[in-house]
């Protein structure tokens, strides 16, 4: 009797558990698939940070601006101008072989051998022609003199009308005078001394009118003690 009580018991939970009640149950729990087309695999599209872009209005506070001036005139090349000044004009002294001309009673200058005009002098060729003279200079300041500076001599030649300036050729003055076993112009002058000396400088050739500037200098941050032009003696060329 017990076991068809077992046995009904369990026909009951078998029919209990295909019953349509039991389908409808079980039914949400299913995952439903659509029927249309198989699944595939796809893959996920690439995930794209976004970046900000950078705002280049504002200025980094770690740099400063630069500051670019702007240019408010353009600078102009100054105009060389020609001086309207008359340059200082002095009148030739006319002088003749051994005749003292004075230079503002500071200095006395002397032609004292006629000037000649050569190619060459003391072994030297000179570029045009070498104008020499032997010349005395008398110092009659109170003062004791370490030498001219070459620049106290100029020497001038009007050439086609044109007056052109000459520099002292310190080289072969200094031969010649050493030659001729006098004076040069760096040895010192006493008060009330004289200097006995060659001056030879390198000129072109003939001239018109050759005279000398005299401006006897104690230093070059000084003054000339004086000024005067004196006119060469008749010139003796050689060749």
């Amino acid at each position: 009797m017990k076991r068809k009580l077992i046995v009904l018991i369990l026909i009951a939970a078998v029919l209990a558990a295909f019953s349509p009640a039991s389908q409808n149950f079980r039914e949400p729990y299913r995952k439903s698939t659509p029927k249309s087309a198989p699944t595939k695999n796809v893959l996920p599209p690439p995930l794209i940070k976004s970046t900000a872009i950078p705002d280049f209005t504002e200025t980094p506070e770690t740099l400063e601006p630069i500051q670019i001036p702007e240019a408010t005139e353009i600078p102009k090349v100054p105009e060389i101008l020609e001086s309207t000044e008359t340059p200082e004009t002095m009148d030739i002294l006319p002088a003749q072989l051994g005749q003292k001309i004075n230079c503002g009673n500071k200095f006395q200058f002397t032609f004292y051998y006629q000037p000649l005009m050569s190619k060459s002098n003391s072994g030297q060729v000179a570029k045009g022609k070498f104008l020499v003279a032997r010349v005395l200079i008398t110092n009659l300041t109170d003062r004791t003199l370490e030498g001219l500076p070459a620049r106290s001599f100029r020497l001038h030649g009007t050439i086609d009308g044109v007056d052109q300036e000459y520099k002292l050729h310190i080289a072969n003055s200094f031969i010649t005078s050493d030659r001729w076993d006098v004076g040069l112009i760096t040895d010192t002058i006493q008060a009330g001394s004289m200097l006995d000396t060659f001056l030879v400088f390198d000129v072109p050739g003939k001239a018109d009118n050759w005279y000398l500037k005299f401006e006897p200098i104690a230093k070059s941050s000084e003054g000339p003690f004086c000024r005067v032009a004196i006119q060469v003696p008749k010139i003796n060329y050689v060749d």
